[in-house]
């Protein structure tokens, strides 16, 4: 699949980033809402559950992929054994958002107190407990969301867009525009 990336424009002044183009979503393949951000009020990594509803993207298909992967290990299955109506379609959707605060840069960690070395150690759900207050800090701050570091990439020397994942508070931005929805078989898997 070769989508071309969106990007990123940095705003080193007010730390954060201003993102245009291509972001790539996962849903269950029988969702029949693909923009709804209703399931992340059970609590993701940037929203403790029941507060606000987030929408987690991805910037580039190979981030979406590792995700995946660090599913089948963390849990300990293959998403191709999984019934058809749970596997992951991959929606592609095109955004343009402005103010999204850095979770990506060493500098950008630092102002919320993560290690440069983020996001080694915070790989798991467990995790949650230490970044969702984060991100609830920074919804009360009115932002419209946070372009981080994917806890599932392992190379950070490419430029962001390559890595980084968009958590984006919903109700505060207007609903991407999607350009389309390619089902699991078509591309995951060997």
């Amino acid at each position: 699949m070769n989508y071309k990336l969106g990007t990123l424009t940095y705003s080193s002044a007010a730390i954060t980033y201003d993102f245009s183009g291509n972001v790539f979503r996962l849903i269950p393949h029988s969702s029949s809402e693909p923009l709804s951000s209703t399931y992340s009020l059970g609590g993701g990594r940037w929203n403790p559950p029941n507060t606000f509803p987030v929408t987690y993207t991805f910037t580039d298909t190979i981030t979406a992929e590792q995700y995946m992967m660090a599913q089948e290990v963390q849990w300990g299955f293959s998403w191709l054994e999984v019934q058809p109506e749970r596997q992951l379609d991959l929606l592609v959707m095109s955004w343009e958002i402005t103010g999204l605060v850095d979770m990506a840069t060493n500098e950008g960690l630092a102002v919320y107190n993560l290690s440069a070395t983020y996001p080694s150690g915070f790989e798991f759900i467990s995790s949650w407990a230490l970044t969702q207050p984060i991100g609830n800090f920074i919804f009360e701050t009115g932002a419209v969301g946070l372009v981080a570091r994917s806890a599932s990439a392992t190379d950070f020397s490419r430029p962001v867009i390559n890595w980084a994942e968009l958590a984006v508070f919903s109700e505060r931005v207007s609903l991407p525009t999607l350009m389309d929805r390619i089902p699991f078989d078509d591309w995951y898997g060997p």
